[in-house]
């Protein structure tokens, strides 16, 4: 359609274009509302039908609730209906109560998580002393040690006096626990069968204060806090009585035993302490007189202007471990009647007089059947080897300086001037670490000297020589371990 100005007057021409101009939109204005009315009355249609099916939906999810909630009642029905008819509940509280103990999945968590399954099993947890006789608790803070005390408390309270097993795992750095975890650990320690304490924080003076007083079921005690930086010289003081008392590890802080109490029940003890010393072997003989395996790692020298008397008459088992040096009347000093296996470490580089060395073996070990030796300087120990005529088998730890080595196994490969053989009961030898060409001809030699059926060999003959494997040689001064092993096996078959 021609766009008209509507400012000047039409003349007859453009009059009859816009009359038919006007026809045509009225005629097409007539058909749009037709289709209007249509497009009206179709959408109210839909929304007639949408209306229905949204009742439909609605009418469907809740007949689906209703059925998804009958079905959920007639389960827990069933389940509960199972319940009162499974056979446990016609056990008696007492069986249950044995059930209860006897379940060791869980130690600490067990008695709540037993209680917290109906009212039944509660009242009979908590009647059940020996449910909570295990005391477990990890303390990486000041609060958690605080909120632990209650925890500790509940236990002791249920446990109607039974002997505990204690585990504390303390790692609280810097600030100290008030005085009510200090208090429920001193009591803990005292109903306790099993205590065991370990933390990498300083707490020796906090141990001093609670593993005080009578612990009459106390058999096993196990003490570490090895791992604290930034503190020394702690000394854990330890006063208390245990009749009961079999097994004693104690690792990190010195322990310095107060007054005279002496525990003669022990049979095991195990020492790796700070500044242990002759005071400390001395003390080991004097408080633990019927101890039967002791491991002791002396740090501090082991020294003494006059010979002592360091006598273990039950002893059968010694580990040792020597860092500050020993001279020969302490070496003297030692006297195991009944050891029979022994296991010596002495540090590289530690200062050991070969006559100290030698007395210490004719002294210490003349009775061992098994003996294990770590040493890093072994002046004395060929020597000292002589005096053990009960030895069995030797397990020899070479250091990365051999000389001593070659002077060890050369006592051995041959007889003595007077004829006598050292060791000679030996039958397995076992080496580790890395055997060089200057051992190589000394245990051929040994081996061909004690082999069974060796001439002129000692009365019980080598039947066993076993050195380490390896993949490959490092130096041109190392062997081919797996052919010496082989040339060994040949000359004892």
């Amino acid at each position: 359609m021609t766009v008209l100005d509507p400012n000047r007057y039409t003349r007859p021409a453009e009059a009859a274009i816009l009359r038919s101009d006007i026809a045509a939109d009225d005629a097409a204005r007539t058909a749009l509302r037709q289709r209007a009315a249509q497009a009206l009355t179709a959408l109210r249609d839909a929304m007639t039908a949408l209306r229905a099916a949204q009742e439909a939906v609605d009418s469907a999810q809740k007949i689906y609730d209703h059925i998804a909630q009958l079905e959920a009642s007639l389960e827990e029905r069933t389940r509960v209906s199972r319940g009162l008819l499974h056979p446990i509940r016609r056990l008696p509280a007492e069986i249950l109560s044995m059930i209860f103990v006897a379940d060791e999945r869980s130690e600490s968590d067990q008695p709540f998580i037993v209680a917290a399954v109906c009212r039944r099993w509660r009242a009979v947890a908590l009647c059940t002393p020996s449910l909570w006789v295990t005391v477990s608790c990890e303390l990486p803070t000041v609060e958690a040690t605080e909120r632990s005390v209650t925890y500790m408390n509940f236990h002791l309270d249920r446990s109607a006096q039974l002997p505990l097993k204690v585990l504390i795992d303390y790692e609280v750095k810097g600030s100290v626990p008030g005085t009510s975890f200090a208090l429920v650990l001193a009591k803990l320690f005292r109903r306790a069968r099993d205590f065991t304490f370990t933390s990498s924080s300083d707490t020796a003076d906090m141990l001093s204060q609670c593993l005080t007083g009578r612990a009459p079921d106390l058999t096993d005690l196990y003490l570490n806090d090895t791992c604290f930086p930034g503190v020394s010289d702690t000394t854990l003081r330890l006063d208390f009585e245990a009749p009961r008392l079999r097994l004693v590890r104690c690792t990190g802080s010195q322990i310095l035993w107060r007054g005279s109490v002496a525990y003669p029940s022990v049979r095991t003890l195990r020492l790796c302490t700070e500044h242990s010393d002759t005071q400390v072997v001395m003390d080991v003989v004097r408080r633990f007189p019927k101890v039967v395996h002791l491991e002791i790692s002396c740090f501090g020298a082991l020294h003494s202007p006059d010979p002592l008397n360091l006598r273990a008459e039950r002893l059968t088992r010694l580990d040792l471990k020597m860092t500050g040096g020993m001279d020969a009347n302490v070496a003297r000093s030692f006297s195991f009647p009944s050891l029979r296996a022994a296991k010596i470490e002495i540090e590289e580089g530690d200062t050991i007089p070969t006559d100290a060395m030698t007395s210490f073996f004719q002294a210490a070990l003349v009775t061992v059947r098994e003996l294990e030796l770590h040493y890093g300087l072994g002046s004395g120990i060929a020597a000292g080897l002589q005096a053990c005529f009960l030895l069995e088998r030797l397990d020899l730890h070479i250091p990365h300086y051999d000389n001593d080595a070659v002077g060890i196994l050369g006592i051995l490969a041959a007889p003595a001037v007077n004829g006598g053989w050292s060791c000679p009961r030996l039958h397995t030898l076992e080496l580790s670490g890395r055997v060089k060409r200057p051992i190589t001809d000394i245990l051929v030699t040994l081996a061909s000297a004690r082999r069974p059926g060796a001439a002129a060999g000692p009365p019980v003959a080598l039947i066993k020589i076993k050195i380490p494997l390896t993949t490959r040689l490092r130096s041109s001064q190392e062997v081919d371990h797996a052919a010496l092993q082989r040339r060994l096996d040949s000359l004892l078959a």
